[in-house]
């Protein structure tokens, strides 16, 4: 009994080491290895997508915590969404033409980015 071996081409264009790709090469060796104890791969590829989903959505929900924790420190420590007045007449006039939501994203992201900065610098 001869056995049929999938023939495909991976393309080489982007970044090798994506998640899609390295889905397919695992899927591919399963195939492969599966085909030669003639089985079916379809509980391990069910397996693989639902793990593959499960630290998606951690990440994912990691990410949305760090979102919503800038959010609220921005507007418990910083001010939220008042511009930076420190009292000098010119700047303090310009600053105010500056809307509200744009001061409130700004800060956020400067606390974000500072989270972020503490935590690439001393992970654990």
């Amino acid at each position: 009994m001869e056995v049929a071996y999938h023939s495909g081409t991976y393309p080489r264009i982007g970044c090798l080491l994506s998640i899609s790709h390295c889905r397919k090469m695992l899927k591919q060796i399963v195939v492969r290895s599966t085909l030669q104890r003639q089985r079916v791969s379809l509980p391990l590829d069910i397996i693989l997508n639902i793990r593959v989903w499960a630290l998606a959505i951690f990440d994912l929900a990691e990410y949305l915590n760090l979102v919503v924790i800038s959010g609220l420190a921005a507007t418990i420590f910083l001010g939220g969404w008042a511009p930076l007045n420190i009292g000098v007449e010119g700047f303090d006039t310009l600053m105010n033409y500056i809307p509200g939501f744009v001061w409130f994203i700004g800060k956020t992201l400067s606390v974000i980015w500072i989270l972020m900065w503490v935590r690439w610098t001393f992970h654990a």
